[in-house]
Order: structure tokens, then sequence, then C-alpha cells
């Protein structure tokens, strides 16, 4: 269902990267794959005739007519798209890994075009440097198919010999539903008291239309059960769920995980928008961990084991708002402290 692909990077000198790196790399990725694949990349997709059949029209603008009947998000800013991304994460001066998390068959089928495109992102450089007033180039030294639940990995490019893909189907290195049901089988077999969520990166979950304030488990839940029938009816992999099931999903949520103790920090992000080409704020978002009493009837309910397959979803699709600049990704455990020896 989600083929993670870790890039190791390495920029060609040392230089300043701003705090939040997740809307630069989704910029240079959209403008190197637009590049590669179409005749006219400065022209509006909107009025191109090959739309249809253009993959990067389906992978970065991602409108409802990539299916014949959207039933589902009639508005082009409802649909989700087959990808979400994580910021730079540093690892000395100059190296450097990210991740790009791919949905359904479709963007597996090209994993050559993606692997290229990553590898030629480098060559155009990740913005500017302001002090050397030079974009930052690099070189992507391997990329490597993850999953993180069995512990495997794979590498399918390496600097100087090429190219593995792994191609369409699914494999042991792809992050499939049974993973997840395996795992969330071996929760509810527990029956936790606690669950805790840490938002590694700034998160922002819409609740009735407002960021919610405070956020809590069942409004990531109403969020990922929506992102959840998004992806399996646009991308493939999966079947979307039924009103009544999400009903049920998200109140029993709200009835069962109780927040007990935030300790959230907000924050605003700023990227450039080509488009109105200046440097706007984005937020407010809120990064932090978020501790809740999960209520023993959970345990026993029908909706249980999906609830927590959802939240282990979570951590590889993210959740709310601008998750292909790489906000909200999170970890959840359940009876922290207890697996902390408290």
């Amino acid at each position: 269902m989600i083929r993670i692909l870790r890039i190791n990077g390495e920029f060609d000198r040392e230089y300043a990267l701003p705090p939040w790196t997740g809307s630069m790399i989704r910029g240079v990725l959209g403008y190197t794959l637009k590049k590669s694949i179409c005749q006219e990349p400065y022209r509006r997709c909107g009025n191109c005739l090959n739309r249809a059949a253009c993959f990067y029209y389906y992978f970065f603008e991602t409108r409802p007519d990539i299916v014949r009947n959207p039933l589902i998000a009639r508005k082009a800013s409802g649909v989700t798209k087959p990808y979400v991304l994580t910021p730079l994460k540093v690892l000395g001066a100059k190296r450097f890994q990210f991740t790009l998390n791919l949905f359904g068959r479709k963007c597996r089928g090209v994993e050559p075009l993606i692997v290229r495109t990553l590898v030629e992102m480098g060559r155009i450089g990740l913005g500017r440097d302001p002090n050397l007033g030079e974009r930052r180039c690099f070189t992507v030294r391997s990329i490597e198919t993850v999953n993180p639940m069995k512990d495997m990995r794979v590498t399918v490019y390496e600097e100087g010999k090429g190219l593995t893909p792994l191609g369409a189907r699914v494999t042991p290195y792809d992050l499939t539903e049974e993973d997840m049901e395996e795992k969330a089988a071996e929760v509810v077999g527990r029956r936790p008291s606690m669950l805790e969520v840490k938002l590694l990166t700034p998160t922002m979950v819409r609740f009735e239309g407002n960021p919610a304030n405070p956020l809590e488990a069942h409004h990531m839940i109403r969020s990922l059960v929506r992102k959840y029938s998004l992806l399996t009816y646009y991308h493939g992999d999966g079947s979307p769920l039924k009103a009544e099931q999400a009903k049920l999903l998200i109140d029993s949520s709200a009835k069962n995980l109780r927040a007990l103790e935030w300790k959230l920090e907000q924050v605003y992000l700023k990227r450039y928008s080509l488009e109105r080409r200046r440097l706007e704020n984005m937020g407010p978002f809120v990064v932090g961990n978020i501790m809740s009493v999960v209520d023993e009837n959970l345990w026993d309910s029908d909706e249980a084991a999906f609830l927590m397959q959802l939240l282990l979803l979570g951590q590889y699709i993210h959740v709310g708002t601008s998750t292909t600049f790489g906000c909200g990704q999170y970890v959840s455990s359940t009876d922290p402290m207890e697996s902390h020896g408290a």
C-alpha cells in the first residue's frame, strides 16, 4: 500500500539551511518532475489537453477529474495527493536524509521516473543559500525502500551503480494493510490504558473549519478516516469507508480516547509562493505530545482494531493539512510510561 523511499544525500558544500525545509523540497520535486516529462513545463495544467494521461498532473496537481466520478471530494482542495514527504534530517556537515512516501499502484509503477527525478533534484539544488549566493546542490548517494514494521530495507538506487526498481507489484519491502493489521491486533490484545502521540513535525488538524484547539486524538481520527477514504478512492489499494463505518469510528474515538495532558507548542512556518512571488506565513501549527486515557470499553468494541490501524497508518500518511510539505508527521505509542520502565 505504501512505498517508503528514503533518500540519502550529500550537499556539495556546507550550506546554511532554513528552519523548515519541507516546502522547499516539495517545490523542487514538483519543478523537476514537470520539467522532466512535460513538453511545455511553464504552461498551466488546467489548460492542457494531455492532463488526463500526465503523471505530473496526477501526482502533483491531483484534481477530482483524475477519476470519472469524483464522488468523495468534488473540490481540488479536498483531494489527497498520492504522496507525503518529510523535511531534511541533517546527519552531518553535508549529509542528510529525507523520505518520500508513495501511495498506490500508479506511483509504484513509475518508480524509475520518481528516482530519476530525485537524482535530478540534486543538480537543480534546494533553494538558494543567502550567504554563498548559489543554489544548494547535492548528490543522491543512495535511495532505499524501507518497511519499518518489518525492519526491512532494500537499495533501489546507488550512485555509480544505477537503479534496481521494485516495480508496481507489492513486495515485502512495502508497508501493507496486513502489516498494520498484525500490529493493531497485538495492541488490542494488550488492552493498554494510555495512548501517547508525539507530533514530530508541525501539525494542523481542522475541526469544524478551524484548527483544533486543543488538539485531541479524536480530531486526528476524524482527519485520518477522511484521508484513508480519499487515498483508497482516488489512488487504489483498498476500499473507501462507508459513511456509517466512518461515523462509528469517529464516535468511538471521541467517546473512548480522552485527552489527559498536552505539551504542545504553537509554531508558524514560512514558504515562498511562486504564484504570488512572496514569502508567506503558514499556521498556526503545533508540535509536542498529547497523552490520552483509553477507556477499557474500547477494547471490547468492533471498532478497536481499525482505530489502532488508522493510528498506525497515520504515521506514514501523516495527518492534517500540508502533509506534502512534511507537516503532520507523528509517532504513537501505548502505555508509554510502562515501556520506559516508569
